[in-house]
């Protein structure tokens, strides 16, 4: 035996499965890695590709208010920023909001939990 195998003594062709990944840890999971009282949600930007640059110059404004772990922008021009504490995330949303970012007036608020279309 042992052809593909992992038992019996014999090597196989397959890895046995904690083989599988050992190699780096992947890519983290962006602002879903973060509980929701340490986000921020940001409008005002504008849709289209960005790039890691602008994320991270999103990241160095955000953290004028405190410090900032995380920026994104996506595609449709919605950004969110992690913080360290709820305390920086209610400092950001009154520093912040309103403020300009790369010529866009921003609209920053705290992060809330998508509902349900036509939910209560």
């Amino acid at each position: 035996m042992g052809w593909g195998g992992y038992g019996k003594g014999g090597y196989g062709w397959g890895f046995p499965p904690m083989m599988m990944m050992p190699w780096g840890k992947g890519k983290g999971k962006g602002l879903r890695g973060f509980a929701n009282e340490k986000k921020v949600w940001i409008g005002g930007l504008p849709a289209g590709p960005t790039s890691i640059e602008t994320n991270k110059k999103l990241k160095e404004h955000m953290a004028q208010a405190g410090e900032c772990i995380f920026a994104e922008i996506n595609k449709s021009g919605i950004a969110g920023a992690a913080y360290k504490t709820p305390e920086e995330v209610q400092k950001a949303v009154q520093m912040l909001n309103g403020s300009t970012f790369e010529g866009h007036t921003l609209e920053v608020d705290v992060w809330q939990k998508k509902t349900p279309e036509g939910g209560q």
